[in-house]
């Protein structure tokens, strides 16, 4: 149940000439959609995490057709346990969306990476989500 992005959308977004590159971040809304319909209805989670990296190539391979630097954004970790179904399949969305990347060429951005070490660090040391910046955080992501 992975959902393609509106066709005119993607058209639009294609002609757009950044200066900087384009960022393409997709998946979460995927992810809440596929673990919310039966296990007996939806389809593997390997089919699944194909088409959404099939879906991904597409849109990076659409969105670079003009020469612009795309950056592929993992989703961020859903779900309130780091064991819990959403971050073991958000781990592997962030594999996959890696692996397109660094086929197409484009860079990647380890959001979900990013989060999960902050949480895990805020486990360890309760002070630092006290201490958590927005804005101290993001550039970080793109280095």
């Amino acid at each position: 149940v992975v959902t393609d992005p509106p066709a005119e959308l993607m058209k639009t977004a294609a002609k757009i000439r950044c200066s900087h590159g384009l960022v393409l971040q997709l998946g979460s809304n995927d992810l809440i959609r596929y673990l919310s319909v039966p296990e007996l209805l939806r389809p593997t989670e390997e089919e699944w995490l194909q088409n959404y990296a099939k879906l991904m190539h597409q849109a990076a391979t659409q969105l670079g057709c003009n020469g612009g630097k795309v950056f592929l954004v993992s989703p961020p970790p859903l779900g309130e346990a780091l064991s819990s179904p959403e971050f073991r399949l958000g781990a592997e969305m962030a594999r996959r969306i890696e692996l397109v990347a660094t086929e197409l060429g484009c860079s990647y951005v380890p959001l979900y990476e990013a989060c999960v070490a902050y949480l895990a660090a805020g486990q360890k040391d309760p002070t630092t989500a006290s201490r958590y910046s927005l804005m101290d955080f993001l550039p970080g992501l793109c280095v």
